[in-house]
């Protein structure tokens, strides 16, 4: 099953797009399954995605997740770009990895970032958290977008000064950014009130998307 969550645009009060969201076959467990995903799987399913997307045939925006270990492979970037098209954007879902990059595979990573970007295909930070805000920041790359992690402003929304500073650091880094795991009106509204630019969460409904083929090539 394809999922299509819904992005909030905060000043114009539409939905902006859609990450989208893929789930695993019955009996296995969510995040197990995509964290244990090889490169080349993930290539697959990304292939995958597209082509259920480009069946919609709409002019939505589309946040499509690549992992480090895909993004800092050449041979796998330049088989991809041929697939996306002016409406996908694409998220790095695993930014806790970059500190574990050596020097070589941090300088291919920025490469193929930019060659990305060189396409026309704009470039997200998935799942920031203050405690990885400086490992991003020594990337040395201007994202398009960052998307602040769902347990990070759960945690940060107690104290909205926090959650507001953190916002704040964000946007040195890029003009965009992405309040998650926004559930109610009143994590909306503290969202809004400390900067975040788009809000992601339960508070807007799912697409659902059935298709049966998904996963069938999708293992480990």
């Amino acid at each position: 099953m394809l999922r299509l969550q819904p992005i909030y645009s905060v000043t114009k009060r539409i939905i902006h797009g859609y990450e989208v969201l893929s789930g695993p076959l019955p009996a296995q467990d969510c995040e197990t399954f995509f964290s244990s995903l090889s490169a080349a799987s993930h290539q697959t399913l990304l292939v995958q995605q597209l082509n259920i997307i480009k069946q919609r045939n709409d002019y939505s925006r589309y946040y499509l997740n690549l992992p480090v270990a895909l993004l800092s492979d050449m041979f796998a970037i330049e088989q991809l770009l041929p697939e996306l098209h002016n409406n996908i954007i694409i998220e790095l879902q695993d930014p806790e990895n970059i500190s574990r990059l050596s020097p070589s595979a941090a300088r291919v990573l920025n490469h193929n970032l930019n060659l990305i970007r060189a396409n026309d295909i704009p470039i997200w930070l998935d799942d920031i958290a203050p405690a990885l805000f400086d490992d991003v920041s020594s990337l040395l790359f201007k994202f398009d977008g960052i998307k602040i992690d769902k347990y990070a402003f759960w945690t940060l929304s107690e104290t909205p000064e926090h959650l507001r500073q953190f916002i704040y650091d964000c946007h040195t880094l890029t003009q965009n950014v992405t309040v998650e795991g926004i559930e109610n009106i009143q994590q909306q509204r503290v969202a809004t009130r400390c900067g975040a630019n788009f809000l992601q969460g339960f508070l807007w409904p799912e697409i659902h998307i059935q298709h049966p083929y998904l996963f069938t090539y999708c293992y480990p």
